[in-house]
């Protein structure tokens, strides 16, 4: 029966897990903490390292790996171009780094991790029996993925549903937030009230 891997590199978690290809039945499943900032070649590692383990797990060695990460990426390249909560990771390489960290021999595919979850969500979830769909992320930052006609669609630039880093509650014009909660409203990427 055909089988495959997935990693999800999160903002303070890496998740994986190893499933049957038809019906979606689970075979391997885990996760690693790590702080975000890390070097990225430490990020690859414990990536290596859960991948190692899930296919122990599993009883399979994959050839082909599947990655979600939040950010924009050069998909002809695999370099991460805009992570606003991994900056760390802008610059690299990331099918390059894993493949390395796993022994150079496999290929990994890279895509934003929202447009992932909403393929997922087509193949296996709520949206089974929907040719269309948008789903949104809430998690350590927010995302989101359309499907359109079966398809994921990514738009021109690959970008169409990054739904997150917008300014949800902008600074007021020409002055600091003086909020009680003003250092709250400050995001990893430099700028205030980003969601």
């Amino acid at each position: 029966m055909k089988r495959a891997l997935g990693i999800d590199i999160g903002g303070t978690t890496i998740k994986g897990g190893a499933l049957e290809v038809e019906g979606g039945a689970r075979v391997a499943e885990g996760f690693v903490h790590f702080d975000k900032k890390i070097p990225a070649s430490a990020i690859w590692g414990r990536v290596a390292g859960l991948v190692e383990r899930l296919e122990d797990e599993a009883g399979t060695r994959f050839p082909r790996i599947g990655v979600g990460c939040a950010g924009l990426f050069d998909r002809a390249t695999g370099e991460v171009l805009a992570s606003a909560n991994m900056p760390n990771l802008e610059g690299e390489r990331l099918p390059d780094g894993v493949a390395a960290a796993l022994g150079g021999a496999r290929e990994v595919l890279l895509e934003n991790d929202a447009n992932v979850a909403a393929f997922g969500e087509q193949w296996f979830g709520a949206g089974v029996d929907v040719h269309d769909l948008v789903l949104v992320t809430l998690g350590t930052g927010v995302g989101g993925g359309v499907v359109l006609g079966d398809e994921l669609f990514l738009g021109p630039r690959g970008n169409a549903g990054e739904l997150g880093h917008v300014v949800v509650h902008p600074r007021p014009a020409g002055g600091p937030y003086d909020a009680p909660y003003a250092e709250e409203l400050e995001c990893a990427c430099g700028s205030y009230g980003c969601g």
